[in-house]
């Protein structure tokens, strides 16, 4: 399992969505507090925008911990970039962000089924100034 969360991470920075087919199910879901739905249209749209304003954004596991089930993981992990392209509507600031997170994430016939992420967004504009 550890290794299917690492190749999850690399999506993040490499933008290679194309791959989430083959670390999600076709139902998986994907829940933080900003949107929801299937995980592979929600990650693709969300990782794709991301690197738009973030082009340099880069994940790390920083933890990442088994569940109280054997299909349940806790990843704990930290985002960081330079924002060069518009975000939420404003102009690229230039300035660098970390933000820290921990998904909960289900696995299932060794794919991802469901993710819930947890972060705080007024991490975003606090440190880009907005």
């Amino acid at each position: 399992m550890n290794n299917l969360i690492h190749k999850y991470v690399e999506v993040w920075n490499t933008q290679q969505v194309e791959r989430l087919s083959n670390i999600f199910s076709q139902i998986a879901t994907y829940k933080d507090f900003l949107q929801e739905g299937n995980a592979i249209n929600v990650l693709s749209t969300s990782i794709k925008e991301t690197a738009q304003a973030f082009p340099d954004v880069s994940f790390e596991i920083l933890t990442l911990i088994k569940g109280s089930t054997d299909n349940l993981l806790v990843l704990e992990w930290l985002m960081g970039g330079t924002n060069k392209g518009p975000f939420f509507g404003t102009e690229p600031t230039h300035k660098k962000v970390q933000i820290f997170g921990v998904d909960i994430i289900q696995v299932k016939d060794e794919r991802i089924s469901a993710i819930r992420s947890f972060y705080d967004s007024n991490q975003f504009t606090t440190q880009l100034g907005m």
